[in-house]
């Protein structure tokens, strides 16, 4: 904890442009979404997305320039390497559209949301470099006086026992009130529509953490208990999110889904008897799969996430699916996973199974 501070410490100035930068380029991006969306509906993806990242982008300079790196002199230069960064950031754009919509199949304002956050990244990286860049002599005069500055504001901090300890207390608390909310948050009608449970989870830990966000923001901004920098919000913010997340897919999930959890509830409900593998197996088949409806839940889950489409009254895998199960093989490849699951063996009716093993028998004799 203490080594995260103080790294974070001593790149305190590109935190914080990271930060104006990440604010800057939601409420562009939130922009560039609104714009798409709304011209999508009668325009097709090329030229909504054209004329959506325009706007994004035009936003992005002037927010961007004036604020974020205060850099006034060169504009006109500057806008030309922006905009030309921009339009790098449109073709960027228009190919994982074109992956993701025209390849994969997936919906087209989510592929749209997760390029517009890759090409932010890239953006943010070739505007800091090259848009942005000072001179040689401003950048090391610049350079010199951060590392003298967080030089003494890390010898500070590791001297001051007490401000570690409060600094230690407020992580801890802010992970307390995090996961409260969040975990309050499931008690609400918030994404209740959302039939696939890890979809709605994921979405309230985002509310989660733009709600939490605002709270220590207006805690530091009229708080009088400590004295806290940017890179104090965002350990407080982005740990207890990962960790939730962390939590989320390894265990929440597990406890909704898995058939080993209702196995071992079911034998804790009668603890006091016990239970044959013909048992075990009957109860799973009548009470997992046929009371609880199990099957037709997956079957629901696929369905809409897009994995499997329904054409009269049957179920075909889809390009989004076929996509989906190469990518698990992919990933099987490199970990010892059990490949029956990956490629299962062409299914046999007890009928046809009977009648195989008959043939076989007769053969052999």
């Amino acid at each position: 904890m203490f080594g995260a501070a103080l790294f974070l410490r001593k790149y305190m100035p590109l935190l914080r442009q990271i930060v104006l930068y990440g604010v800057f380029g939601c409420f562009s991006a939130l922009i560039d979404v609104l714009i798409f969306s709304f011209l999508s509906g009668f325009l097709s993806v090329v030229p909504s997305n054209v004329i959506s990242v325009h706007c994004g982008i035009s936003c992005s300079f002037l927010l961007n320039t004036f604020f974020t790196f205060k850099v006034k002199n060169n504009i006109k230069r500057r806008v030309v390497i922006f905009l030309c960064i921009g339009y790098f950031g449109l073709l960027l754009s228009m190919l994982i559209l074109w992956i993701g919509i025209d390849k994969m199949c997936f919906d087209k304002t989510w592929v749209k949301i997760i390029s517009v956050f890759i090409v932010a990244a890239v953006q943010f990286l070739l505007n800091k470099f090259i848009t942005y860049r000072d001179s040689k002599e401003n950048y090391v005069k610049k350079e010199e006086l951060i590392l003298e500055k967080n030089k003494n504001k890390s010898a500070d901090f590791l001297k001051n026992s007490k401000s570690a300890a409060k600094y230690l207390l407020f992580y801890f608390t802010a992970f307390l009130i995090f996961t409260g909310i969040y975990i309050v948050s499931f008690r609400t009608p918030l994404f209740d529509g959302n039939q696939v449970f890890f979809y709605r989870a994921v979405s309230l830990l985002i509310i989660t953490a733009v709600i939490f966000s605002i709270v220590v923001i207006i805690f530091v901004r009229y708080g009088k208990i400590m004295k806290l920098m940017i890179q104090d919000i965002l350990i407080a913010v982005f740990i207890p999110l990962c960790l939730n997340m962390t939590f989320l897919s390894v265990v929440t999930v597990s406890i909704d889904r898995s058939i080993s959890v209702f196995i071992l509830s079911y034998m804790a409900e009668n603890r006091d008897r016990a239970f044959t593998k013909k048992e075990i197996t009957d109860i799973f088949l009548n009470v997992y799969m046929d009371k609880y409806k199990a099957m037709d839940r997956r079957f629901d889950e696929q369905l809409i996430t897009g994995s499997i489409e329904k054409k009269e009254g049957a179920y075909q895998i889809t390009d989004k699916g076929v996509f989906l199960v190469n990518n698990f093989r992919l990933v099987g490849e490199f970990f010892p996973i059990d490949n029956r699951f990956l490629y299962p063996e062409p299914y046999v009716p007890i009928e046809n199974h009977k009648e195989r093993v008959k043939e076989n028998g007769t053969a052999e004799n």
